[in-house]
């Protein structure tokens, strides 16, 4: 989770404007002493996070790499997917493992969710979030790309106001290929969790977790043992069987609203399904597009 509670020192200041800067044009990758440390906004098993303040007063992240195949991976996946308003804007390499990446200030989907007192969403706003996203993941998929670990942690608030997708270290080639990692469990479509072939729709499978998330503040799959664990091996028996929890709407929800979730409702069945009958983000696109302009 990333702690935005810090005070900026020696008056950088954040373009609260996406920085805009020519799609070819990137930074020096020789220049990285330049940027100052300001604060490391978050740590995982790929690497670190830091914010970092430029000479000319504005804030970038530093995304340091544990790991050269990973980092080639990202770099490679983001310099193809530059200049999209959803997905995270890369500046630069330097020192073969660190990102320059755009800074997000308002953080990810998923803790800003967890601030809510009732941990969901609204409608409009979970369709807001959703056709974003949706979008990113059609582009990414138009460029050849399937990302592998879509979920609410990795689509940030940009400093626009537009979701960004971001953590493209696992992204693959647009092919049909075995996967040898499990991915984010919660998220993972049944083919991912047998290790199988997969392909573009593993993608797919996880905007219907994400939005089914955003709903509910509930995963579609999820199992406790008697201690109020997670119980991954039923978790994964759940998924593999592509049955789960419904959602039932509330009677007191507005007409609207009530439209929209029962479109959600009937979406969601057509991604949280075996991939011969997943739709693709093409599809999702299209659909929520027919949402938003039969509703507003």
């Amino acid at each position: 989770m990333i702690n935005n509670s810090f005070k900026i020192k020696d008056n950088c200041k954040l373009e609260q404007k996406h920085i805009n800067m020519d799609s070819q044009k990137l930074i020096s990758t020789g220049d990285f002493s330049s940027f100052e440390f300001i604060k490391e906004l978050g740590k995982g098993c790929d690497g670190i996070v830091n914010l970092v303040c430029s000479k000319d007063k504005k804030l970038f992240v530093i995304k340091e790499m544990k790991y050269l195949k990973t980092t080639k991976k990202e770099i490679n996946a983001l310099l193809s997917l530059r200049g999209h308003k959803n997905i995270i804007m890369c500046y630069g390499l330097f020192e073969e493992t660190k990102l320059c990446l755009e800074y997000c200030i308002d953080g990810d989907l998923f803790d800003e969710q967890m601030k809510r007192p009732t941990y969901n969403y609204s409608i409009k706003e979970s369709l807001d979030y959703i056709y974003q996203i949706s979008e990113g993941v059609k582009y990414i998929h138009n460029k050849g790309i399937i990302h592998c670990d879509l979920k609410p942690e990795n689509c940030l608030k940009g400093a626009d106001g537009n979701v960004k997708i971001a953590d493209f270290g696992h992204s693959q080639n647009f092919e049909y290929f075995k996967t040898s990692r499990g991915g984010t469990i919660r998220y993972s479509a049944p083919e991912v969790i047998q290790k199988g072939y997969v392909d573009y729709r593993i993608d797919c499978w996880s905007i219907g977790v994400i939005l089914y998330f955003f709903i509910t503040g509930g995963l579609p799959f999820h199992v406790l043992d008697k201690h109020g664990n997670e119980n991954i091996i039923e978790i994964k028996k759940s998924i593999n069987s592509c049955i789960y929890t419904k959602i039932i709407p509330n009677e007191n929800v507005e007409d609207i609203d009530l439209n929209i979730l029962n479109s959600f409702i009937v979406l969601i069945d057509k991604l949280l399904c075996f991939k011969e009958h997943r739709i693709s983000s093409s599809e999702i696109v299209s659909f929520l597009t027919a949402e938003l302009t039969s509703n507003f």
